[in-house]
């Protein structure tokens, strides 16, 4: 796929892709298989956090989303806590090449967290790499703000505390 996409469009063909998948199915597996030396990123956030930014997504969806498929608010923390299970098991079976990362950690020292993945993947970390795609971590885009659920990323980390009700937060614990 990507060395047509690229072809047609006049590009080198890629030498790295990235894909964002959940951690259920079979597709991990069969990247595994037809990439042996593939390399992954486990990105994870404070579940609570996770849960806030859902209800607030399925509150308000973007066009196109059938938040009726979400089904109770409970119902939502065990889709939480299931991922959460899922991404945990991935991780306890992942190659020491694989990148765990905290979101929280992203998000309050970026540069040092992206030189960190880019090392774990074998890529260029130099500062100026680094440098510029923190920048273009920051850039916001039409698309990005439809799927925000907070002010900005400060203000999503430790949001469970003010906005997960108190019902929902005995349940999470």
């Amino acid at each position: 796929f990507y060395r047509e996409y690229a072809s047609a469009r006049n590009h080198r063909a890629p030498a790295f892709f990235a894909e964002k998948m959940v951690p259920f199915g079979h597709v991990r597996c069969i990247l595994r298989l037809l990439y042996p030396e593939v390399r992954e990123i486990f990105l994870v956030r404070d579940p609570r956090d996770t849960l806030v930014s859902l209800l607030a997504f399925h509150a308000n969806p973007p066009g196109g989303f059938d938040s009726k498929s979400v089904g109770t608010d409970e119902e939502l923390v065990l889709v939480v806590r299931d991922s959460l299970r899922a991404i945990t098991q991935l991780w306890k079976r992942s190659s020491r090449n694989d990148a765990l990362v905290r979101y929280e950690d992203l998000i309050c020292s970026p540069a040092e967290q992206v030189r960190g993945m880019l090392d774990a993947l074998g890529l260029d970390s130099s500062a100026s790499i680094v440098d510029s795609m923190v920048r273009a971590g920051k850039e916001t885009t039409a698309n990005v703000n439809s799927h925000r659920t907070s002010p900005d990323v400060a203000s999503s980390i430790g949001r469970w505390k003010r906005d997960l009700e108190p019902r929902l937060q005995k349940i999470c614990d």
